[in-house]
């Protein structure tokens, strides 16, 4: 039972003080559950039961993620690239091979390497949630080379 005031907790807002949560913390060393209740617990959040289920597609999602074919794709696209950035270029460090035409949306373009381009991992997560603002762009910069 949830205590509310307004249909709010009471609590809302307001922090533990530090000693409180020392007890707290104190309170639960040394207590554990049963192996059947974790079983149990675990069994419940699996699968379909799981509230991220999204209909058993992770599995090839991942075998295409770590596929050879991908590996060698990234390494063609650094090769072709000489490692370095095509939007600061800034050459090595931590290099991403990014897709121009998303990886999920066309099939038949994952493993060609006019689709992919080299970006540093700061220009690449600044182009996250944006691919269609920038696919035109890379496209271009990729036919310059």
């Amino acid at each position: 039972m949830v205590f509310t005031i307004n249909n709010r907790p009471w609590n809302l807002g307001k922090k533990h003080s530090l000693e409180s949560r020392k007890k707290m913390s104190l309170s639960h060393l040394g207590i554990t559950r049963p192996e059947f209740v974790r079983k149990k617990i675990s069994d419940g959040k699996k699968g379909k039961k799981h509230p991220n289920w999204k209909g058993g597609i992770t599995k090839e999602n991942l075998r295409l993620r770590s596929c050879r074919e991908l590996k060698n794709w990234k390494q063609n696209v650094f090769v072709r690239d000489k490692y370095t950035c095509k939007i600061c270029s800034k050459k090595g460090g931590n290099l991403n091979a990014h897709h121009i035409i998303k990886f999920i949306d066309c099939k038949e373009l994952r493993f060609e390497i006019k689709n992919g381009i080299t970006l540093c991992e700061e220009c690449h997560n600044k182009t996250k949630g944006k691919e269609e603002i920038y696919e035109s762009l890379f496209k271009v910069i990729v036919c310059k080379i």
